[in-house]
C-alpha cells in the first residue's frame, strides 16, 4: 500500500498517542509540552493514520531534547527540519498495522510553526464543516494524487488557505477563546456548603458524558480556581495533555506539570495566547465569575442537574453589570439532565 492513502479515524488512535507520550515525557522535563496533532487528533477526520506528535521546549533546550529523542530510538531527519522545528520518525509495533509510523514535530511554544500545529489542529476540532471537507478533500486527494506527494500537498492547500484566513481574524483577538463548562443545581449551586459533589451521582450510569470528551479534546488549556485545584490535585493526571493554570493568592506552590498564577487575568489570557494557547477551560465559581465580569468568556455550556438543593455554593458570584448571553442550543438526556449552551454577547 502506498504512502498517500486514506484511512478511515479510528479510536485505537488517541490511546496510541497516550502511549506513546508516557514514553517520551518520563525522557523529558516536566516542563515540556506535548501534544497529539495532525489527522490522527481529530475524531473523524481519518488520513494517513500517521500518530504526529508535537512537543514544545524552552529554545535553549532543543538540542538537549533533540538527543534524548534519538536515544528513544526517533530517526532525525535534518532535510525536513529547520534552526526552529526539529523533525524526527519512528516506526513502533502495531495491533492494527503490524508498525505504524510516528512523527515528532520539535519546536519551542513562541514558534509560529507550533501556534500552527496546534491552531490547525484546534480548527478543525470546533468547525465540523471544516472538518468535513478537508475529510472529503484528503480523500480525493489520497486517489488523485497517485502516490505524487507533491500533488498530493497541493490537492490540501485550499483548506489550510480558509485556516490562515480564520486564524488571521483570530489573531487580531489577541487572547484565546474561552469557554465555561459546568454542572449546576436548578437552584444554581454547584456543591454543597461543604464542598460535597454526591448529588451529581444522580445523572451518572446512564453512558452518557454529557460532551465532556469533545470539550476536553478542544481545548488546549485550563485555568482553574483553588477549590477546584485541591479536587483536581488528589488524581495523578487530572487533564492529561493540557496545560493548568491555577489562580490563587493563598497558594504557595501547585503540584508538579502545573503553574500558579497571582495577578490580572487580561494579561494571563494574552500570556496564554502569545504561547500558543488557543482555547481555554475556565472552571470554578469564583473564577468563572471573574472572566465574565471582564468579558472574556466567549462560551458557556451549563449542565443543570435535576435536584434543588435549597443551599450551597454558588456558580455565580455578585457582578457589577449584567452579562447578556444568547442560547445557542439546549438539549435533554434521558438521566433529566439539561445541557444549555450559550454565547455570551460582548458589550
Amino acid at each position: 500500500m502506498g504512502k498517500y492513502t486514506f484511512k478511515p479515524y479510528s479510536d485505537l488512535f488517541p490511546l496510541l498517542f497516550s502511549k506513546e507520550k508516557e514514553r517520551i515525557a518520563s525522557h523529558l522535563p516536566s516542563s515540556a509540552s506535548i501534544e497529539h496533532v495532525g489527522s490522527t487528533a481529530v475524531p473523524g477526520l481519518g488520513g494517513k493514520g500517521i500518530i504526529d506528535i508535537a512537543i514544545a521546549v524552552d529554545k535553549t533546550g532543543m538540542e538537549e531534547t533533540k538527543s534524548r529523542l534519538q536515544e528513544l530510538g526517533y530517526e532525525f531527519r535534518p532535510s525536513f527540519s529547520t534552526q526552529d522545528r526539529f523533525y524526527f520518525i519512528i516506526h513502533l509495533p502495531d495491533l492494527e498495522e503490524g508498525t505504524r509510523r510516528y512523527h515528532v514535530h520539535l519546536t519551542y511554544l513562541e514558534n509560529k510553526e507550533w501556534k500552527g500545529l496546534i491552531g490547525f489542529r484546534d480548527f478543525l476540532l470546533n468547525n465540523p464543516d471544516a472538518l468535513q471537507e478537508y475529510a472529503e478533500l484528503k480523500k480525493k486527494a489520497a486517489i488523485e494524487a497517485c502516490q505524487n506527494g507533491e500533488k498530493y500537498r497541493k490537492m490540501k492547500e485550499p483548506m489550510f488557505q480558509k485556516f490562515n484566513a480564520f486564524q488571521s481574524i483570530e489573531d487580531e483577538k489577541k487572547r484565546p477563546k474561552i469557554s465555561v463548562y459546568i454542572a449546576l443545581s436548578i437552584d444554581g449551586y454547584i456543591a454543597r456548603k461543604d464542598d460535597s459533589l454526591d448529588w451529581m451521582d444522580r445523572v451518572g450510569g446512564f453512558d452518557e458524558d454529557y460532551g465532556f470528551q469533545k470539550l476536553l479534546a478542544s481545548i488546549d488549556s485550563l485555568i482553574i480556581g483553588r477549590k477546584t485545584y485541591q479536587v483536581a490535585s488528589t488524581v495523578p493526571d487530572p487533564y492529561p495533555g493540557k496545560k493548568v493554570v491555577v489562580l490563587s493568592n493563598s497558594l504557595n506552590s501547585v503540584k508538579a506539570g502545573m503553574e500558579l498564577y497571582q495577578g490580572d487575568l487580561t494579561e494571563l489570557a494574552e500570556k496564554l495566547y502569545k504561547e500558543g494557547f488557543r482555547h481555554i477551560w475556565v472552571d470554578g465559581g469564583s473564577t468563572i465569575s471573574q472572566f465574565l465580569s471582564l468579558q472574556l468568556v466567549d462560551e458557556m455550556t451549563l449542565s443543570i442537574i435535576p435536584i434543588v438543593l435549597g443551599s450551597g455554593i454558588p456558580l455565580f458570584h455578585a457582578m457589577e453589570k449584567e452579562i447578556p448571553c444568547r442560547l445557542l442550543s439546549s438539549q435533554s438526556y434521558p438521566s433529566g439532565l439539561v445541557q444549555q449552551h450559550y454565547e455570551i454577547i460582548k458589550q
